[in-house]
């Protein structure tokens, strides 16, 4: 499980060790390649999984754009409900859709892969948030001023599935400007050696989409992962 860990490791910072530990289900025994429907809508809210660190009652702020007021606010359960603007604010970060999988993974490097099939039907534009909100064991006041710090923890994405052999994780927002289909592997060497495979397969339309992330361990020297959509773990508002 070394190299999956690594993964999880960017969440597990933003704990600390008076938080509580979580249960989580085991994710499915098999990678799910979809593809499973992705979009929320252009201008919604929506209430689903997010960070397990999370204080409950925080409000969810743009770190980006400190300035904004907050974007929605934790929910007990580990949920959350956040509102989506019709168009992305300035300095989210954006660029062609084909460049989205390393902001995603960014473990998938071109420069490692042998092979990287993964295509756009389109040439959209992409744009993710950043939100961050105050972590549970932070009792001061989360001002939108400040950076996010110590205090504060990723409000997304949310860890929904976890065991020693993989993980599942959901509640990756992406925003694009076109409909457009992301199909495709890619296959990468890294000097451990070890081999990371991760297969897309998923259909964004334009505005709001929420993607499904899925790793799994297939052998000592392995690991694949698949990313598909995540519409079904969210409930939208209009």
């Amino acid at each position: 499980m070394r190299r999956l860990s690594l993964l999880l490791v960017p969440l597990l910072l933003t704990a600390c060790p008076r938080l509580p530990t979580y249960d989580y289900p085991d994710p499915p025994a098999t990678l799910d390649y979809g593809p499973h429907p992705a979009f929320l809508g252009s201008a919604v809210t929506i209430t689903g999984p997010a960070t397990e660190f999370g204080k409950v009652g925080a409000p969810i702020y743009d770190d980006k754009n400190p300035g904004h007021a907050p974007y929605g606010e934790m929910l007990a359960g580990r949920r959350a409900r956040v509102t989506l603007p019709a168009t992305p604010p300035p300095n989210w970060t954006t660029g062609p859709v084909r460049t989205l999988i390393p902001n995603v993974l960014p473990i998938f490097i071109s420069d490692f892969c042998s092979l990287n099939t993964i295509t756009a039907s389109v040439d959209a534009t992409y744009a993710v948030p950043s939100f961050s909100t105050a972590s549970a064991s932070y009792t001061g006041q989360l001002r939108a001023q400040m950076s996010p710090g110590s205090p504060y923890t990723r409000a997304f994405p949310a860890t929904i599935g976890s065991s020693a052999s993989g993980y599942l994780l959901t509640g990756r927002l992406v925003y694009v400007d076109q409909d457009v289909t992301l199909t495709g592997k890619m296959v990468c060497t890294y000097q451990d050696p070890s081999n990371q495979t991760l297969e897309v397969n998923v259909e964004l339309r334009a505005g709001w989409n929420v993607l499904r992330e899925q790793g799994q361990v297939v052998g000592s020297r392995g690991d694949a992962y698949a990313i598909t959509g995540g519409a079904a773990d969210y409930t939208v508002e209009p």
